[in-house]
């Protein structure tokens, strides 16, 4: 039986492996164009469908976990960073069933196999993140893409390569009421003025969340506990080509389970070969 994520047992949609770190150029130059975040059906052989669409991906401010101090620590809201995307969608166009994966190219959803020594065939993406108004993206013809909401300006999705905190949430108002209450969810940083209005979203909105850092003992807390009580982090340095992958809990009839305790530091692994399920 189909299930809207409305509704949803929590935690049936994962991220499953997040891909941040970049890679070289076959002439051996540092490279970030072929990065991913994968989310993943962990309902379980036999569990629920999960609908995509009106799901929104975005990460956290600050956007590294090296900066100083988070200005909105302990606050009742959580800063996006720069922008959101959203999945298109009537509400059953995109279904995710138990097992399934869907991988989201972050700036250029392309062939990259003959750039970059990832060798990523990333125009067989599930999505990208892709708009006009950023020059420094990409989308090969039949990706679909994601819907870009931004706040500020630029040419390309500031996706850390050092430490993000990726997030899946849905407004539990809806995307577009959302947005229409600017007043509300778009607010500067504490002790300013002017400048850059973020977005915020509430905590109880999140379906899951990551928290990558680059050192545990140089960085600050971005994401609440209840969403990810500790953080993973590289040992590897960055552009090495590898990822962040969940650890498998269990398997039954070929559908995996990942483990997800809201801890990412024992729910997974780190420096991981490159296993996207592309399409």
């Amino acid at each position: 039986m189909a299930l809207d994520l409305n509704v949803a047992v929590p935690n049936a949609l994962v991220i499953r492996e997040i891909y941040y770190h970049g890679s070289n150029t076959l002439d051996g130059a540092s490279y970030d164009k072929d990065r991913y975040v994968e989310l993943y059906n962990n309902s379980g052989f036999g569990g629920r469908t999960v609908y995509l669409d009106s799901l929104c991906l975005s990460t956290i401010f600050p956007y590294n976990s090296t900066t100083g101090n988070n200005a909105w620590a302990g606050r009742d809201t959580i800063a996006l960073a720069q922008m959101f995307w959203v999945f298109p969608g009537n509400g059953s166009t995109y279904p995710l069933h138990p097992g399934e994966s869907c991988v989201v190219a972050l700036s250029s959803a392309v062939d990259h196999s003959a750039r970059a020594t990832s060798g990523l065939q990333l125009n067989r993406a599930h999505f990208g993140a892709y708009a006009e108004h950023l020059t420094k993206h990409e989308i090969a013809a039949g990706v679909p893409s994601l819907v870009c909401y931004m706040a500020g300006q630029g040419t390309a999705w500031a996706f850390s390569i050092h430490s993000p905190a990726v997030v899946i949430f849905k407004p539990e108002m809806g995307v577009d009421a959302y947005r229409r209450d600017a007043a509300t969810w778009e607010r500067y940083e504490p002790g300013k003025n002017s400048g850059t209005k973020y977005w915020h979203i509430a905590k109880e909105w999140i379906i899951d969340g990551v928290e990558c850092v680059d050192s545990p003992q140089q960085s600050i807390k971005r994401l609440p506990s209840s969403v990810d009580a500790s953080y993973v982090y590289m040992r590897l340095p960055h552009y090495s080509g590898k990822c962040v992958t969940r650890k498998v809990e269990d398997e039954v009839q070929g559908v995996k389970v990942y483990q997800d305790t809201n801890n990412s530091e024992a729910d997974f692994a780190y420096d991981q070969p490159l296993n996207p399920q592309l399409r």
